[in-house]
């Protein structure tokens, strides 16, 4: 029996709107604001050419001043395990510098990254936007 439902999460990973893999991280996603107010706009794309691997890098700001931010990559080594699910990748802090294990999960156009150094863990929410700097 488990083959059977393996084939049907895989088949509905492709039919069902939101349940695919990279492709549900294209456009923009804006990140939460910082305690200073500002916060940037990722885009994820394959880390390498043709790799399902996935990285995001800053393409936008807002709130605040960072344009040295603009093309550095934030988020690295995403690797997709399931629908709407990534793991095994790292996340920078830009405030911090500090660099978190990381795992992300895609759900109604929220993107939710769970990022830990240690025992020390942070849960970030990101959306969607139609524009760079909106």
């Amino acid at each position: 029996m488990k083959p059977i439902y393996t084939a049907l999460i895989s088949v509905l990973a492709f039919l069902v709107p939101g349940m695919g893999l990279a492709q549900d991280l294209g456009g923009v996603w804006r990140t939460e604001p910082t305690e200073h107010g500002g916060g940037l706009q990722v885009a994820f794309a394959p880390c390498e050419e043709g790799s399902d691997v996935v990285c995001g890098h800053v393409v936008g700001v807002f709130g605040a001043s960072g344009e040295e931010l603009l093309g550095k990559r934030v988020v690295w080594g995403m690797r997709p395990s399931g629908p709407g699910f990534w793991q095994d990748g790292n996340l920078w802090d830009v405030e911090s510098g500090k660099v978190f294990v990381a795992k992300m999960l895609l759900r109604a156009g929220t993107l939710n990254i769970k990022g830990c150094v240690s025992f020390v863990c942070r849960n970030h929410s990101w959306q969607l936007v139609d524009v760079v700097n909106e």
